[in-house]
């Protein structure tokens, strides 16, 4: 997971460690895995939507270059 987050919110890292380590905290207090369930689903989602954004900004950047060639 922190590698995905590198990759597509490399910006977003210190957040990420802060979750995470807020997460196992938690975790340990509620003696529960809950909290680490919710902090992997939480950015996975945003490890998704990433993607699907930069995925999106090369496909239009694809179809400026094919006008303008055209």
């Amino acid at each position: 997971m922190r590698q995905a987050v590198a990759t597509v919110a490399p910006s977003r890292l210190p957040e990420f460690f802060e979750d995470m380590q807020k997460a196992f905290i938690r975790a340990g207090e509620e003696d529960s895995v809950a909290p680490i369930r919710m902090f992997y689903r939480q950015w996975g989602v945003i490890d998704v939507r990433a993607r699907a954004i930069r995925e999106a900004g090369e496909i239009v950047q694809a179809a400026h270059r094919e006008v303008a060639d055209s």
